[in-house]
């Protein structure tokens, strides 16, 4: 996984972590707040109805002290208690609650027996208002005191609770805090702690590559096992490791080519003149004694030996020579028609099918005509030695499309003994070769790597192992 998608993974787990908690918190202090409301209610009901009850108890007092006690100033006492309980249960919306209205009924009612006695007061008498009501309405005091301390121990006990209640919530809304904290700060650590791992453990194995690189070993490989931002850096450098050897295995080779080349130019140089005078020699010896001579198969064998010297002489002085080119645009296809023109009569004799297939329409290119010839014959005659039964070359030309890059691609594709893994990396070496002694010098695909790199093409010789061919492909910038 990404590291950008980790992170963006761990932060979505965050907020949901966050929202789930903010949600516990959200229901927590609705129910806290819910529980206070109910709390403060209940606490203005009993303030309510401790009202009441205070001037109740006033208002039966000041009705004995009237009636029992013939005080007639208690009776505006009486009234004024009355008028105030009426405005209280008239306007204290609490005694609209269901739970309230049997209390505001009695208290309507026995309000209401007082006025009946205070008539009778005045029509009879006190002691026939006491002897008509009394009964009444002491029954009705004791009912609606009963009532009353109904109310206020039932608000007790629900103001307890809601206070209880509402603590309870607040207690938990105190630790659900704590705990998200904790929480929070675990998930954070967690987070962290697995980032930096992600982070740091492939900054080492990129900082142990490069200090091994560094100490000149080309064959290290980085090993990241996730796929993330770290493992696309390790294959980037992989392939930088790779491609630096690869130029590290050309510039060594070039290094060997041009110290080779430097060699070889002084010692063809050297020996080119004697050889001549040799086999110059040996031809004259041959004509003069003839055939029949018993020294003839001798000079013979020199003359041969002498003459495949000269050929080694010569490659080595091609190989060494630095010759400017005579660069010219030039169609690919008409350079291997007139190379093909110099080898067709060898392909035939040596039984072997040649196939040519030729894209048309190809650009010229800006080449040494003389050149590129002489690497496409180097490279058809290394096809005809890896034949010696015969078999099948097949030459086609084409476009390319390399990194970006448009390339002339021209393959030579055969049917011969072909060559392993390991020969593969050595073939464009100086005097490398896999043929026995006689067949061949080594230099053909060396001079031939030159041409094509001095034309800033490509060269590469594939096959897919000993018997199974060989295909060697070129590559000209367009």
């Amino acid at each position: 996984m990404l590291i950008r998608s980790k992170i963006i993974l761990n932060l979505f787990f965050f907020i949901a972590v966050v929202l789930i908690i903010g949600l516990g918190f959200f229901y927590l202090n609705k129910e806290q707040f819910r529980y206070y409301n109910d709390y403060n209610g209940y606490v203005q009901m009993r303030k309510s109805v401790k009202d009441i009850s205070d001037i109740f108890s006033e208002q039966i007092q000041a009705y004995d002290y009237y009636m029992y006690l013939n005080e007639d100033s208690e009776r505006y006492n009486f009234i004024e208690k009355k008028e105030q309980i009426t405005l209280l249960i008239d306007n204290d919306p609490i005694f609209e609650l269901k739970k309230m209205r049997e209390l505001k009924e009695k208290l309507v009612f026995l309000n209401a027996q007082f006025l009946k006695s205070f008539n009778i007061v005045q029509r009879k008498g006190r002691a026939a208002a006491i002897q008509e009501t009394e009964k009444e309405i002491i029954s009705m005091i004791a009912q609606t005191r009963e009532v009353l301390g109904n109310q206020l121990k039932e608000l007790n006990e629900k103001i307890e609770v809601s206070k209880n209640v509402a603590e309870s919530y607040k207690n938990r809304t105190l630790n659900l805090l704590v705990v998200f904290f904790s929480i929070g700060v675990l998930i954070i650590a967690v987070f962290s702690f697995n980032l930096y791992r992600t982070i740091t453990n492939p900054l080492r194995k990129v900082e142990n590559a490069a200090r091994i690189l560094g100490q000149g070993n080309l064959d290290y490989q980085i090993k990241i096992d996730e796929n993330n931002e770290f493992s696309n850096i390790a294959d980037s450098f992989n392939k930088m490791v790779k491609d630096l050897k690869e130029f590290h295995l050309k510039i060594t080779q070039m290094g060997k080519m041009a110290a080779v080349g430097e060699l070889a130019g002084g010692v063809a140089h050297e020996i080119n003149n004697p050889l001549s005078g040799v086999l110059g020699h040996t031809q004259m010896l041959l004509k003069r004694i003839g055939e029949k001579s018993e020294v003839y198969p001798a000079l013979k064998k020199i003359e041969h030996a002498a003459i495949r010297c000269r050929n080694i002489v010569g490659d080595l002085l091609d190989f060494s020579r630095q010759e400017k080119q005579e660069m010219k645009k030039q169609s690919i296809n008409k350079i291997l028609e007139d190379t093909f023109l110099l080898c067709e009569n060898e392909i035939i004799s040596k039984n072997i099918q040649l196939n040519k297939d030729y894209a048309p329409g190809l650009p010229d290119i800006l080449v040494s005509p003389r050149t590129i010839q002489h690497a496409f014959l180097n490279i058809i005659n290394n096809s005809i030695l890896a034949m010696p039964k015969g078999g099948a070359l097949t030459v086609s030309t084409g476009i390319a499309q390399v990194g970006g890059a448009t390339y002339l691609e021209v393959k030579f594709r055969d049917t011969g003994v072909g060559f392993d893994a390991e020969t593969a990396t050595h073939i464009f070496e100086p005097f490398f070769t896999t043929r026995e002694v006689g067949q061949g010098t080594g230099l053909g695909l060396s001079l031939t790597y030159r041409i094509i790199k001095t034309h800033k093409g490509y060269i590469k010789g594939e096959s897919d192992g000993p018997g199974k061919g060989a295909v060697f492909t070129i590559q000209f910038p367009v």
